[in-house]
């Protein structure tokens, strides 16, 4: 249930969110894929807001390792032709998203779970709360 209620929080925060907090729409369609360039314009602040919505998705951490392997290799077909024939700019966003979200941008090894970006609130909600909720000594 939790996942769910997170999913749904970051459907609206990466849709509407960015129109409230800086007053621009951000695009409904991404921009054709590459790996050199990001996503959103790192030149505004929706689009910085934008990535960083991105990478601390929660449905990341439901990603099973195979997936994970899978996205990152797809990009590397993606850079050894610059074209995977049968897959779409949507699809290899979401590929890279993935993957910057549970690789290791040096080492490429899977990030544990809870040490995941993705992961930082789901995680750290009950510590924080367990944080304010005990009382204090004197």
């Amino acid at each position: 249930i939790f996942f769910r209620v997170a999913q749904s929080t970051m459907a609206f925060l990466q849709s509407y969110l960015p129109t409230f907090v800086v007053g621009e729409r951000v695009r409904a369609k991404p921009p054709p894929f590459s790996l050199k360039t990001e996503k959103y314009n790192q030149d505004t602040f929706a689009g910085r807001f934008c990535k960083m919505l991105d990478l601390t998705n929660p449905k990341y951490l439901l990603a099973t390792h195979q997936e994970v392997l899978d996205a990152s290799k797809l990009l590397k077909d993606y850079k050894k032709s610059g074209y995977v024939p049968g897959v779409t700019d949507e699809e290899l966003w979401a590929a890279r998203s993935l993957t910057a979200s549970a690789l290791h941008p040096d080492t490429g090894e899977l990030i544990p779970r809870p040490f995941r970006m993705s992961g930082f609130l789901v995680f750290n909600a009950p510590i924080c709360v367990g944080a304010v909720m005990a009382t204090s000594t004197p």
